[in-house]
C-alpha cells in the first residue's frame, strides 16, 4: 500500500506542477510510513514538509494543493486529511 500511495502522491504533484499550482523543478525524496499514533491514520507522508522550501509555500498549503490534485481511481484511500 505504501508504494501505491507514493505513486498517487507523485502523480498528484506532477498534476499540480502541470496546472501551475506548484513550482517544483523535481519531486523531492519523501517518505510514506505508518505514523507513531493510530489517531494520525494508517499512513502518513512528509511530502509537504520536504517540498515546502523549494515550492516557496508553507507546508500546509503544499499539502492542500497536493490533496486537491490527488486522484484515487482504484479506491485505495478511505480518506485523506491534511494535518
Amino acid at each position: 500500500m505504501k508504494r501505491q500511495l507514493e505513486s498517487l502522491l507523485r502523480a498528484a504533484v506532477e498534476r499540480a506542477v502541470a496546472a501551475g499550482d506548484l513550482v517544483l523543478p523535481e519531486i523531492p525524496p519523501f517518505t510514506v510510513e505508518v505514523p507513531g499514533e493510530t489517531a494520525f491514520g494508517d499512513l502518513a507522508t512528509n511530502l509537504a514538509m520536504v517540498a515546502a522550501r523549494t515550492a516557496r509555500r508553507p507546508p500546509r498549503q503544499v499539502a492542500e494543493i497536493v490533496q486537491r490534485h490527488l486522484v484515487d481511481a482504484h479506491g485505495w484511500l478511505a480518506a485523506v486529511e491534511v494535518a
